[in-house]
């Protein structure tokens, strides 16, 4: 027994030792010559196991690096049916070790799994949504503007969205949508140069928007407010409600002024005093130039008692 378990040993380290290359385009296998247990890792990074040419399920696969290497796909795995294990890609070039084994067998490999591309390519490409006017959807690879790629706008969930479709992208890249009846989530999606774009914005509606439109001058004001605290040291309230009296767009001089109760505007009263000759007395205080006939006449100027008091 001791003899076949050593015999077993040596066959394995014969097996590493023709396996140990990169993973190339053909990927990398091993078979142990006594059980026909065979291992092989395809450029994808997928573990199949096989005895006599047949797919093993639920062999033990363990995946291993040395103490140098990070690799999140580091582990125990069992096969399936088809005898494969799918590995994550690793984000740079890693040599792992491969072990399959069974109740009867085992195999081992050492390869080196490729970077996946996925990372960098994802930089080339993107799906910017603007809602500032509408919906505005571009499409960008290589940091230009993609003419001509469709689009397909989907909702997320139950929601619904009445532009909900494909769309071709113009000279700038870009499809223009309406805003939805309520608030949404939408996914557009694009493939150029057989990378897929993805993204998932949620599209309010327009009278969501508007009434943000609303909110700059507040803004404004607690910017202000931010701004005196800094250089002021008592209270705030009276340099803050001039200031809002000053800047409030609401504001309009088309009402400025008095109230109406309040007499004649300025040109009324301009009108008035050219149709009036001065400030003297009321109309039923009687004339000064009569009063000035009275002295001509030695009847006096009206200054003496009145007529019923009798002689003096």
């Amino acid at each position: 027994m001791k003899r076949h378990n050593l015999l077993a040993a040596m066959l394995a380290v014969t097996v590493v030792l023709a396996a140990f290359a990169p993973l190339g385009a053909a990927g990398a296998s091993a078979t142990d010559a006594d059980d026909g247990l065979s291992l092989a890792v395809s450029s994808e990074g997928v573990v199949t196991v096989t005895a006599n040419e047949s797919p093993v399920e639920n062999a033990t696969v363990v995946v291993s690096t040395d103490e140098t290497e990070s690799y999140a796909g580091t582990g125990e795995y069992l096969t399936d049916a088809d005898g494969a294990v799918e590995l994550p890609e690793p984000d740079e070039a890693t040599t792992v070790t491969i072990t399959a084994s069974t109740d009867d067998d085992a195999v081992e490999l050492e390869t080196t799994l490729a970077a996946s591309d996925d990372a960098d390519e994802s930089t080339n490409g993107s799906i910017d949504v603007n809602q500032s006017d509408g919906v505005a959807v571009t499409v960008t690879y290589n940091e230009s503007p993609v003419e001509n790629v469709t689009v397909n706008v989907s909702v997320d969930g139950d929601g619904s969205y009445a532009d909900a479709g494909e769309y071709e992208t113009d000279e700038k890249g870009t499809i223009t949508l309406d805003r939805p009846a309520e608030s949404v989530d939408v996914t557009f999606t694009a493939t150029v140069d057989g990378e897929t774009l993805e993204t998932t914005a949620t599209l309010e509606p327009a009278d969501d928007v508007d009434d943000a439109d609303d909110g700059p001058f507040g803004a404004l004001v607690s910017a202000f407010v931010s701004e005196q605290r800094d250089e002021v040291d008592g209270p705030l309230g009276s340099i803050v409600s001039s200031f809002v009296v000053e800047n409030n767009p609401g504001n309009s001089s088309d009402h400025t002024g008095p109230p109406e109760h309040a007499g004649p505007s300025d040109d009324e009263a301009e009108s008035d005093d050219e149709d009036d000759t001065g400030d003297g007395p009321p109309d039923h205080a009687g004339s000064s130039n009569g009063g000035d006939g009275d002295d001509e006449s030695g009847n006096g100027n009206g200054g003496g008692p009145p007529d019923h008091a009798g002689p003096p």
